[in-house]
């Protein structure tokens, strides 16, 4: 992905800006709103700060783009590393102690488990990118790496959302 975004892309102010930056400050709205809509602890509000982080992080690796065919040299590619890792680090952490306020919750009950196979998946498939031997599959686990800790994004946003206009899910 970080490929799209390289200095030497033909349109990585798209990929930065759209696929990183803005996906990035979603990610800090989602962590404000989730807060307002589950129950209040220690746990909820590690979590919230982990996903908040991520976003951050998200919002600075559209700032440092990689180095042509990301093999990253310059002080820019450099901070593309470090701001790449912190999300793929931060969501897993952040959906896990989550997970702890949704088995708390009477609303939120059924959601827990879903998180933690979520937090499982997310913290197997993380690290996976980054070995060698995987290396003709690295875009498809990048991609799924980032695509489950969305997901689980995703189907909270409905929850928020039902539970917002008075349904019960």
């Amino acid at each position: 992905m970080s490929e799209l975004g390289a200095v030497d892309a033909p349109h990585s102010i798209l990929m930065n800006v759209f696929g990183f930056q803005l996906l990035g400050v979603f990610m800090i709205a989602y962590g404000f709103g989730l807060y307002q809509g589950i129950s209040k602890g220690w746990d909820s509000k590690i979590g919230v700060i982990f996903i908040v982080i991520a976003g951050a992080s998200m919002v600075a690796v559209g700032f440092f783009p990689c180095d042509p065919g990301c093999v990253n040299v310059s002080p820019t590619g450099f901070g593309h590393v470090i701001t790449s890792m912190i999300p793929a680090i931060a969501m897993p952490f952040g959906i896990f102690f989550v997970m702890f306020r949704l088995r708390k919750d009477s609303q939120w009950q059924g959601y827990w488990l879903f998180s933690l196979a979520i937090t499982i998946i997310a913290i197997i498939l993380s690290p996976l990118a980054m070995v060698p031997y995987f290396g003709p599959w690295v875009g498809v686990l990048q991609r799924i790496g980032i695509g489950v800790p969305l997901f689980w994004m995703e189907v909270m946003s409905i929850k928020l959302l039902r539970l917002s206009i008075g349904q019960t899910a």
